[in-house]
């Protein structure tokens, strides 16, 4: 396989609102209604931030595709950190993989207890710039990481890009959606065009 095209989807894990500001409406507002809904609006909102956060989010779905074929390739996960599995592919190319990398350390050390060596390959890639492939020290396939928005972006950021709005702006009009399936062919289809 040259590519494993990766998408995933997270989730806040439980006790996420101990790490999040309790939201205020605004000190004039009377109408309990509108500020029940401005709390359960904000709320909303953090939820959503604390799932792609390694210290309030979990992986809930990883799904990996090959060049062709629409099947899931078969992952052992969650059994064994996904770590562990990535490292057995050549290359990995995930939209907003810097999201996706927290989220898989932060697992790959609730798993195994600590960040051995197995894992230096995705640290090594939290230091690294454009064009986002990352060598590893360990294996002598050398996975690699490609995240084909950051190359059409030319973005260097650590931050991640938001996949939705980059796709829009260059009116690329793919089956991204918010499940892991959607994002892994969103994936695939992008690098295509990029022509990896």
């Amino acid at each position: 396989m040259r590519f494993a095209f990766v998408g995933f989807s997270s989730a806040a894990l439980p006790g996420w609102e101990q790490f999040a500001p309790e939201p205020k409406p605004p000190s004039n507002w009377k109408d309990p209604s509108k500020i029940a809904d401005y709390i359960r609006e904000a709320r909303e909102k953090q939820s959503f931030e604390a799932a792609v956060k390694p210290l309030t989010g979990s992986l809930t779905e990883v799904v990996v595709l090959n060049e062709k074929s629409d099947t899931p390739v078969q992952c052992s996960w969650p059994d064994m950190p996904i770590l562990d599995f990535l490292s057995q592919c050549d290359r990995i190319a995930c939209i907003d993989y810097g999201v996706f990398r927290s989220l898989a350390i932060a697992e790959y050390v609730d798993k195994k207890g600590a960040l051995d060596e197995n894992a230096q390959w995705a640290v090594v890639s939290a230091r690294s710039g454009f064009p986002y492939l990352i060598p590893s020290t360990k294996w002598s396939s050398a996975p690699m990481l490609f995240d084909p928005l950051h190359a059409i972006t030319g973005s260097s950021s650590e931050e991640s890009t938001d996949p939705g709005s980059v796709l829009r702006r260059y009116k690329l009009v793919l089956p991204y959606g918010p499940d892991a399936l959607s994002r892994a062919r969103a994936c695939r289809a992008v690098c295509k065009l990029l022509g990896c």
